[in-house]
């Protein structure tokens, strides 16, 4: 199953999951009600645009694609959110600590987003014959920032992994800066051609 098809036929139901933890964490906090309408509100919206999404992965190519890129962000944000309202769950009903584990498992979502963006961004390439300009030097952009942000979430998710999370903070920082200008990088060489080949 592709990371598509995963957003498409999971994505509902990390909706409906985030909603139930949701409404139990509110039962349990009933003081934090503002908190927990927000998430539920959240979770409301996320199901539209994935339904959205949906109705949009049926049309021609180029809305296919959007709308694909949607589903897999949609479906990694609502993971982001699932893990906090799991972990809150956990520490009230056992009084067990989780907020160290709940911030590792958030970040490792972030750098999977990252891969999931980079993977991506070479697959919505425009054909040669519709650019007015260099098209191959664009869709080499494009491939290069996309292999840029896929190293950029596998590094960062392992440094969420492995290292202590005193040293996880600040290196995670250095591997997004680096990927991220690594990146856009690619995208300056575009517009100063003749400065880079000299």
């Amino acid at each position: 199953m592709t990371h598509r098809g995963l957003a498409y036929r999971l994505g509902p139901a990390v909706m409906a999951i985030g909603a139930l933890l949701t409404a139990w964490n509110w039962y349990l906090q009933p003081d934090r009600a503002t908190a927990w309408s927000a998430a539920l509100m959240l979770f409301g919206v996320m199901a539209v645009v994935l339904a959205i999404a949906r109705t949009m992965s049926r049309a021609e190519d180029r809305r296919r694609q959007t709308a694909d890129s949607l589903a897999t962000a949609t479906f990694i944000a609502g993971l982001m959110m699932v893990v906090p309202l799991c972990m809150t769950l956990i520490k009230m009903l056992g009084g067990i600590d989780t907020s160290e584990a709940s911030q590792r498992l958030t970040m490792v979502l972030v750098g999977l987003w990252f891969v999931a963006t980079g993977n991506m961004l070479p697959k919505t390439l425009r054909p040669l014959a519709a650019l007015r300009c260099d098209g191959a030097r664009i869709q080499a952009a494009q491939r290069a920032a996309g292999w840029a942000w896929v190293l950029t979430g596998l590094a960062y998710s392992s440094i969420w992994i492995w290292a202590p999370l005193a040293a996880a903070k600040p290196l995670s920082m250095t591997v997004l800066v680096v990927g991220t200008l690594t990146g856009v990088t690619q995208f300056i060489r575009l517009c100063w051609p003749r400065r880079w080949a000299a």
